[in-house]
């Protein structure tokens, strides 16, 4: 696209562009660089077989050029046999003269020789190039699009499940079906009041509305944003603060524990979320980097005395949710009564 700018290519490259920065800033939206990247991609694979061909026939292949062949084919059959034909009555008609005849032969023999140089030059060229891109093939393209393959093949067998049911594997290798997502919705459904609010990361807002058939306090519709900074808040502050803000909202709190995906693993975003409002949450800190893990994986000062940890981690040693506060009525999913 850089050599050959006009409408098309720069278009590519502003689609590019602007999908990366939009990709970059949610991971959700990486989906928008798919079509792009197969584009780009595709290009840059074609350009460099176009190259490999054109070193060895010596043309560039273009659709354009092998059809106006095609047509032109016949025509040109017909006028190189009518230019043979004439040729060869020239030659039965003329006569030659022999003394030059004999004078070319040392020109010709050289010609010759110089020709046959030349030709094994090329071959020998040619099959170099031959040989250099079937080794790049081999060693390079061959594993990476077999890996590329794989874990395409992986990654739609993951997505391909419903979002609150799906597969995982045991230490043992065995395959097994997680389900607490929806057991959890069914509790709510089950053991609550009709009228229960229920307090949760938006992540989850739809689901509860939907199968479990409760109030929930945030849903995926996020466009009020101080509404999700609030939330935000309430999650990521200390116990005691975060307490007030969750019981003012909420009858039940419902917290995603385990895995690599849950809240916990979140709650860094949660609070850059919430400092983006309130910004006593991370004082001169637009990134919450005091909010998070140390590197040896243990919770920071502010994460370890948050609601959220404090509810997460309940049951660990040294970790236990205020009993005059909460009650623990369902466990998988982490259900909480205030």
């Amino acid at each position: 696209a850089l050599f050959y700018f006009h409408d098309a290519s720069s278009f590519l490259l502003v689609y590019a562009a602007t999908a990366y920065f939009f990709s970059h800033k949610m991971v959700r939206l990486v989906l928008l660089t798919a079509p792009i990247a197969s584009i780009l991609g595709g290009l840059a694979l074609g350009r460099a077989f176009g190259w490999w061909i054109r070193s060895i026939v010596e043309f560039r292949p273009s659709i354009g050029q092998i059809w106006q062949n095609m047509w032109q084919f016949g025509a040109k059959d017909d006028k190189n046999f009518n230019n043979n034909k004439s040729d060869g009555k020239k030659k039965s008609n003329g006569k030659k003269d022999v003394s030059k005849q004999n004078g070319g032969k040392k020109e010709a023999t050289a010609s010759s020789g110089s020709k046959v140089f030349n030709t094994t030059k090329i071959i020998i060229g040619k099959l170099l190039r031959v040989g250099l891109g079937l080794y790049v093939a081999q060693t390079y393209v061959k594993p990476r699009g077999e890996e590329f393959h794989k874990t395409s093949r992986e990654k739609a067998e993951q997505m391909s499940h419903p979002t609150i049911l799906f597969k995982g594997t045991l230490q043992s290798g065995e395959e097994v079906t997680v389900d607490d997502y929806r057991d959890a919705y069914w509790w709510l459904r089950d053991n609550t009041p009709e009228d229960a609010r229920i307090m949760a990361w938006w992540d989850y807002g739809y689901q509860i509305t939907a199968i479990a058939n409760r109030t929930t306090i945030a849903d995926g519709n996020t466009w009020n944003h101080e509404h999700i900074a609030l939330l935000g808040r309430a999650l990521t502050s200390p116990e005691k603060e975060g307490h007030r803000i969750a019981r003012h909202l909420a009858d039940y709190m419902l917290v995603w524990a385990g895995g690599g995906g849950d809240d916990l693993a979140k709650s860094p975003h949660l609070a850059r979320i919430a400092n983006s409002v309130y910004r006593h949450m991370c004082p001169n800190d637009p990134t919450c980097r005091r909010f998070g893990f140390t590197q040896q994986g243990q919770p920071s000062e502010a994460m370890a005395a948050s609601l959220l940890y404090r509810l997460h981690s309940h049951g660990k040693p040294g970790v236990e949710a205020d009993k005059n506060r909460y009650a623990l009525n369902f466990v998988s999913v982490i259900i909480f009564q205030h």
